[in-house]
C-alpha cells in the first residue's frame, strides 16, 4: 500500500490526518507512519483507511502498482 497515494488522496479531500485516522479508526500517529511508508497494515486496516478516504481499497492499490 502506498503512502504516497494515500496522502494525495487524503489531501485532495483537504483532509487532516488527524481526521483521516479518526474516520479509520486509528491512532493519528499510526496513520502518519502508514502514509510516510513505516508501518505495514493489516487488510482490514487498508480497508478502514481507504473508506475514510472514500474510495475502494483496490483503487489505492492499482494506483501504488503503476507508480502514481
Amino acid at each position: 500500500m502506498s503512502g504516497r497515494v494515500i496522502r494525495e488522496r487524503r489531501e485532495a479531500l483537504g483532509l487532516s490526518q488527524e481526521a483521516a485516522a479518526h474516520e479509520a479508526g486509528v491512532s493519528a500517529r499510526y496513520y502518519a507512519d502508514v502514509e510516510r511508508g513505516k508501518r505495514s497494515v493489516s487488510v482490514q486496516v487498508a480497508w478502514r483507511i481507504a473508506t475514510a478516504l472514500g474510495t475502494r481499497l483496490q483503487l489505492i492499490l492499482d494506483a501504488a502498482e503503476r507508480g502514481k
